[in-house]
Parts: C-alpha cells; sequence; structure tokens
C-alpha cells in the first residue's frame, strides 16, 4: 500500500477527552489522558472496538490548542462531562501511513500535506487568521489513526499510524 493516497472513509464513533496541549507536550499530556479514558470507558461497560485516534480541530503550531484522543466505538453512547462521543466524519482525505517510530509522525504528517498540496487537493479547513497558515487553522477532521497500540522502541513508542486529512465536500 503507497505511503500516500486519497480515500473515502466512513464515519466513524468514538468516545473522546479534550486534552491541553502544544505540539512539543503532546506525548507527555496523551498518554495520562487515554489511561483516564480506559478506566472511565471501563466503569461505564463500554467497550472500545481497538482502535485509537487523536482528532485535531484548531491547530496551533506556536501557541497551546486542544486536541481529542477517543476510542473507536460501535455506537455513540450517552457521556459524562468532560467526555464526549462524537463522529469522524465520512468523506474523502489524504491518508498517510507508516509503522515507525511516534517522534516522525509530525514529519509524516507535513509530508502528506506537501503530497496533497501537489495533488491539488482542497482540504476542509480554515486558515487562521492571526498570521497565515499553521495558526489557528481550524479543521473540519484531521486525525490520527492508531490501528494498533504501540511498542516501545529504540527511539520510543512506535507503531502503525495513519494519518487523516479530510477534503472540502
Amino acid at each position: 500500500m503507497p505511503p500516500f493516497a486519497i480515500e473515502t472513509r466512513q464515519a466513524i464513533a468514538y468516545v473522546g477527552l479534550s486534552v491541553d496541549v502544544t505540539m512539543d507536550s503532546i506525548p507527555a499530556r496523551v498518554d495520562p489522558a487515554f489511561e483516564g479514558l480506559v478506566r472511565y470507558l471501563d466503569v461505564r461497560g463500554i467497550v472500545p472496538l481497538g482502535p485509537s485516534i487523536l482528532r485535531y480541530r484548531r491547530v496551533m503550531m506556536t501557541a497551546p490548542f486542544t486536541l481529542q484522543i477517543g476510542l473507536v466505538v460501535d455506537k455513540i453512547p450517552w457521556i459524562d462531562h468532560p467526555y464526549v462521543a462524537d463522529w469522524l466524519p465520512a468523506g474523502r482525505y489524504v491518508v498517510a501511513r507508516q509503522d515507525a517510530p511516534y517522534a516522525s509522525i509530525g514529519a509524516l504528517t507535513s509530508r502528506a500535506m506537501t503530497w496533497g498540496d501537489g495533488q491539488g487537493v482542497d482540504y476542509a479547513l480554515e486558515v487562521g487568521r492571526e498570521g497565515g497558515q499553521g495558526d489557528g487553522d481550524t479543521w473540519e477532521s484531521w486525525y490520527e489513526w492508531y490501528p494498533a497500540p504501540p511498542t516501545q522502541g529504540a527511539d520510543g513508542p512506535e507503531g502503525p499510524v495513519e494519518i487523516c486529512l479530510k477534503l472540502r465536500d
């Protein structure tokens, strides 16, 4: 399978939790949040289907922003605050794949965006108004899909990941 493709994806239900991060703090903030989400689902008797996600909505490259961590479920359950139940929207996406250290996900995302630009795609996003692209961009759907739990490698956590960037309908 090629590392970059344009694919049609179905809507996906997930239960998530919002986490305040900076680009540099994502690894340190996400792991504890996932542990709390797993405990919450377990107490509620909600069984995740396996894959985990990170969903980016309004992305700030140089300032704090909020992302959602999530676990895929078969249907939208009733959820208590601060947890959320939501859908990753169906549609066409630029998809990038790798099975490598998670430390390289940022570079993969950048290459995927460059590849998509070269294909002439129109991403479903509103470019930030505070200084240009990358400064408060609001995405309809940008998510990282983790189909398997990470393993510990020489360069930290690693495993398969898909970067999914939604295109305008």
